[in-house]
This record gives C-alpha cells, sequence and structure tokens, in this order.
C-alpha cells in the first residue's frame, strides 16, 4: 500500500522524501507551481502562516494541482479570531467564483462550505487560545 501510494505521488509530480511508517501523504507537500494552481481563486488571510510540513509541523499542507484537476489541503495560523475569519471568507470567496452552500457555527469554530461549478471547498475555522487556525479544503464534486 505505501509503496503504491509513494508511486503514484512520484508521478503525480508531488515532492518529498520516501514514505516511512511515520509519515502519510499529508508530509509531503507540493511544488510552489502546483500550490498557486490550488490557491488561484481561494483567498489567504493577511498574516497568516502556511504551515508546510516540517519536523517541527506534523499537521502540515498538502495538494496537488494541474490547470484541469486540484486537490489540496491547506493550513494556516494566524492570530484574528474566528468571527472576522468569518467574515473575511463571506466577503472574499465570491469574488472566486465560489458559493457559500452550507454555514455551521460551532463553539469556538466555524465550518464554511462553498462550491463552484466542478468542486468543493471547506473551510474549517477553530479557536486554538492564542492562535487561529484556518484548515482549507479543494476537492472535485463527486459525478
Amino acid at each position: 500500500m505505501a509503496l503504491g501510494l509513494f508511486i503514484a505521488l512520484a508521478v503525480s509530480g508531488c515532492q518529498g522524501k520516501m514514505l516511512s511508517e511515520k509519515q502519510s501523504f499529508s508530509n509531503l507537500g507540493g511544488t510552489q507551481q502546483q500550490k498557486s494552481l490550488a490557491l488561484r481563486d481561494v483567498p489567504l488571510p493577511r498574516d497568516f502562516e502556511l504551515l508546510e510540513t516540517a519536523e517541527d509541523h506534523p499537521i502540515g499542507s498538502f495538494w496537488h494541482a494541474t490547470q484541469t484537476f486540484r486537490y489540496g489541503e491547506f493550513v494556516l495560523e494566524g492570530s484574528e479570531p474566528v468571527p472576522q475569519i468569518v467574515a473575511f471568507y463571506r466577503r472574499q470567496m465570491p469574488s472566486g467564483g465560489w458559493k457559500e452552500n452550507e454555514y455551521q457555527d460551532l463553539e469556538a469554530a466555524a465550518r464554511m462550505r462553498y462550491e463552484s461549478k466542478d468542486e468543493l471547498c471547506t473551510v474549517l475555522i477553530r479557536d486554538l487560545g492564542q492562535k487561529t487556525q484556518v484548515k482549507i479544503t479543494i476537492e472535485q464534486k463527486k459525478s
């Protein structure tokens, strides 16, 4: 199973080390070009840091994108409170062609789902105490 996943990642252009027992797909990241394609119409809050995987960040981002397909999970951290980040996404996502189709106000968190013609985007915003974490997942709609 791990060998098949490694071969698939190598062919798809993802960069990273060979999988070990401790690594998972989310530890591999992707190329800068793929990141630009994956985030082409998804805004990122100013002053939020994109967590790319590293030894000190076991929970990081991963992505794969081409001109016609993209999938990824992006984890960001910053200091703006949850309500301000919710307002940011509600203002910014429509300009990228996204329509909000679900909103859940959770205790110290929010979950927003957006859709475009072919894709879904989930934005999960959580208060971590001194930081706010935003996790963005982009995926294809199921046929």
